[in-house]
C-alpha cells in the first residue's frame, strides 16, 4: 500500500470563546510568522517539537500525526501547506524508486471574523502513514517525506518551514 496522506484543516482552538487565539490584524507588522512543528509518532508513543526548517527521523511503518502552526501577533492572512513521499524498494540488486508524487498545495484565507480580528494561531493537522508498498519480490530499503507549511500575515510578510522525513527500516 502507498503511503496515505490525509489533508485536514482543522482549527486548533475553538472558533468560539478563544479571545487569546485573536488579534486585531496589524498590516504594520515588521516580523514575520513563526512556524512550529509537532509529530505524535502514534506507533512509537513519543511526541517530537521542533521549528522553522526542521528534520525528524522515522521508521517503516511509523503512523505521524503532524501539527505544523503559524503565530503571528499581528495576525495571519493565509496558509498553504502541501507534503510528499518518496521511496526504494530493493530485490537483490535491483531497484525501484517511487515518487515524489504530485504535489498539490492547499490554501486556506483565514479572514476576519465579525469583529474584525484575525487568527493569532493557526494550525493544520497531517496524518501520514509510513508503510510503503513494494512490488512482489521486492523490500522497503529507505524512504522519505516531507510537510510544507507558508504562512502570510496582515502585513504582507511570509515564512516558510519543511519538515524534511528519513524512513528507514
Amino acid at each position: 500500500m502507498k503511503p496515505v496522506l490525509y489533508f485536514i484543516t482543522l482549527i486548533a482552538f475553538m472558533i468560539t470563546g478563544c479571545d487569546s487565539c485573536k488579534t486585531t490584524p496589524n498590516k504594520n507588522d515588521n516580523t514575520p510568522p513563526a512556524i512550529t512543528w509537532t509529530i505524535q509518532n502514534r506507533t512509537q508513543s513519543t511526541q517530537t517539537n521542533l521549528t522553522g526548517n526542521a528534520s525528524y527521523n522515522a521508521k517503516y511503518g511509523d503512523d505521524l500525526l503532524i501539527t505544523a502552526c503559524a503565530e503571528d501577533d499581528g495576525g495571519l492572512q493565509e496558509l498553504v501547506n502541501y507534503s510528499n513521499s518518496s521511496y526504494t524498494c530493493r530485490a537483490g540488486d535491483i531497484a525501484q524508486q517511487t515518487g515524489p508524487g504530485l504535489v498539490v498545495p492547499t490554501t486556506t484565507t483565514l479572514g476576519l471574523d465579525k469583529n474584525g480580528k484575525a487568527w493569532k494561531k493557526f494550525c493544520v493537522f497531517m496524518n501520514m502513514n509510513l508503510t510503503f508498498g513494494c512490488s512482489s519480490g521486492f523490500s522497503f530499503s529507505s524512504g522519505s517525506a516531507g510537510a510544507n507549511l507558508k504562512a502570510t500575515n496582515y502585513a504582507g510578510l511570509s515564512a516558510s518551514g519543511t519538515l524534511s522525513i528519513s524512513v528507514s527500516k
